[in-house]
Formats: C-alpha cells, sequence, structure tokens
C-alpha cells in the first residue's frame, strides 16, 4: 500500500490517520439482490510517535504495535490472517459465496479542516480497490 506524500506529510506532523478494513460475505439470489450472510469492519490507527521515532499501528482498543518505518506499518495493516467473520452454521456446504475485501481512509476521522482539504483537493482522495473472489465451503473433516 502506497499513502502518497500528502499522507505522509501529514503523519510525520503528528496527524493520525484512521483506516477501516471492510469485509462482506454474500450470496447471489436469481429473484432479488444479494443476499448479505456475514460481515467485519476493523477500524485502524496509524501514527508517528517522535519522541520514539516509531509509527504506531492500533487495531480496536487493546492492540498496539510499534514499527521502525512506515512500510513495515503498513505491511501490517495491509495483510489479514485469521479474522473470525461468520458463525460455523452461516455458510452451507455446496453453495458458492461472494467475498468482498476493502482497506480505506476513513476521511471522517480526520481534523476538521483536513476533512474539508481532503473533499476539495484530490491528491487526499485515496483510491481503495475492492478484492473480490468467490468460494464454496466444503464439507468439514475431523480428524482422530
Amino acid at each position: 500500500m502506497d499513502l502518497g506524500s500528502h499522507f505522509e506529510d501529514a503523519i510525520s506532523r503528528g496527524v493520525p490517520l484512521y483506516f477501516v478494513l471492510e469485509l462482506e460475505i454474500t450470496r447471489n439470489r436469481w429473484y432479488w439482490s444479494n443476499e448479505h450472510i456475514a460481515g467485519r469492519s476493523v477500524n485502524y490507527r496509524l501514527a508517528y510517535i517522535p519522541l520514539t521515532r516509531q509509527y504506531r499501528v492500533s487495531s480496536g482498543g487493546n492492540l498496539h504495535q510499534n514499527f521502525s518505518s512506515l512500510t513495515d506499518a503498513l505491511r501490517v495493516m495491509s495483510r489479514v490472517g485469521a479474522l473470525p467473520v461468520a458463525d460455523r452454521g452461516a455458510l452451507k456446504t455446496g453453495e458458492t459465496y461472494q467475498v468482498a475485501l476493502r482497506l480505506g481512509l476513513d476521511q471522517l476521522q480526520l481534523p476538521k479542516p483536513l476533512q474539508v482539504d481532503a473533499l476539495a483537493n484530490r491528491d487526499w482522495q485515496m483510491q481503495a480497490k475492492v478484492l473480490r473472489w468467490q468460494f464454496t465451503p466444503t464439507a468439514a473433516r475431523e480428524f482422530k
């Protein structure tokens, strides 16, 4: 993920940036719009701490990780693993589901003067790409 010069400058000046990771699972229906099966969103806060010269990624209220470079901090935010999304019984074996995953800047969390600038200035627009794929759950195997 590449932030761009405006975002990197804002972080280096002490402005925290907030990101939202959104994941949604849907099922196609021929008679109506897609059925929402499950969804999850995770909020990240990215900030620079000048005293320690480190970048801090916070997720929720409990998890904080410090990094020596912005690249390392962004790499951790852009990787998702073991994220619980749906209950065990929500997905049916043999049916096909669509998944959409997006990581984007939460502009409403920016300080008010920057929110106005973000609306008017294209440099503040961050194009978040939506990753889409489909999958079909198979029967679970028991290990003995």
